[in-house]
Order: C-alpha cells, then sequence, then structure tokens
C-alpha cells in the first residue's frame, strides 16, 4: 500500500520528486532501448491513440549512446487545481538539459505528464515526451503536446 500524506485535508504530492524520478528513468530507458518500460510510462489514451511502437522506437534509435553527463538541476513546472479541497488535477512539465553520451552526441529531454486527472483517469501518465539532438536541432516526439 502507498503512503499517502495528508495536510489540512488534501492528498499532497511531492511533484518535484516524481517529475526527476520519472525523468531520471525515462533517460535510461531511451539510452538502453527499454521500448515496453517507455511504453508503461505512458497514459492509457497516449497508448491508444497513436503509433506508439513505431514512436518509441524511433526515438531510440535517435538517442545516440549511452549518457556520461547531463545538467543535475532537472527543471520541473506544471499546474496544480483543487475542487473542494480535493487535488484534482496534476500536469508537470519535466525537462532535462545538457545530456551527453559517450557517441559525443548532445540532447535535451523533456515530456508532459498528468499525475493526477480525476476527469478522466485514462489520462494520466505521460502523454507527450520530446527528444531534441543540441547539436543537429532535429527532433523526435513520442504523443503528443495536446494530451
Amino acid at each position: 500500500m502507498r503512503p499517502i500524506f495528508n495536510l489540512f485535508g488534501c492528498n499532497y504530492i511531492n511533484s518535484d520528486k516524481i517529475g526527476k524520478d520519472h525523468a531520471l528513468e525515462l533517460l535510461s530507458y531511451l539510452e538502453n532501448d527499454e521500448v515496453e518500460k517507455i511504453k508503461n510510462m505512458l497514459s492509457s489514451d497516449t497508448k491508444k491513440e497513436f503509433n506508439i511502437d513505431k514512436q518509441i522506437k524511433q526515438a531510440c534509435e535517435f538517442f545516440v549512446g549511452k549518457t556520461v553527463s547531463y545538467d543535475k538541476r532537472i527543471t520541473i513546472s506544471g499546474e496544480d487545481s483543487y475542487k473542494k479541497g480535493e487535488h484534482n488535477l496534476c500536469v508537470i512539465y519535466p525537462a532535462i538539459w545538457d545530456i551527453s553520451t559517450d557517441e559525443n552526441c548532445n540532447y535535451y529531454v523533456s515530456f508532459s505528464e498528468y499525475l493526477i486527472n480525476l476527469s478522466n483517469k485514462s489520462k494520466e501518465g505521460i502523454y507527450c515526451i520530446e527528444i531534441c539532438n543540441i547539436d543537429t536541432n532535429e527532433k523526435v516526439i513520442i504523443g503528443d503536446y495536446l494530451g
């Protein structure tokens, strides 16, 4: 059973920690071509609406090498909504900057994720991943920005 912290009657979610953890997981999965693990991070809606297997394979091929360094200041922005004291919406937008690989490639990776979406639970999870090669300015996208 997952512990739930309760502050003044509201469920507390540490979205910064979750965002950083998910960002590092995603980076590991990309560099190790772990298609199924990336797919498991996605929302149910995203898995249904796109040719996800193909997009993830393209992303893994696009991300060349093993990570040797990245900016440790993983940025997290997001939005929260409460209704009648209940946390009904929490969306985060983590980004890892200045990723360098052993193949001399440089990237940034960002994604959008609903941690909570009580109005549509099938949207919970990552709905868009963007991987950009900083040197060439080429991008690969998994999912869709509109979530």
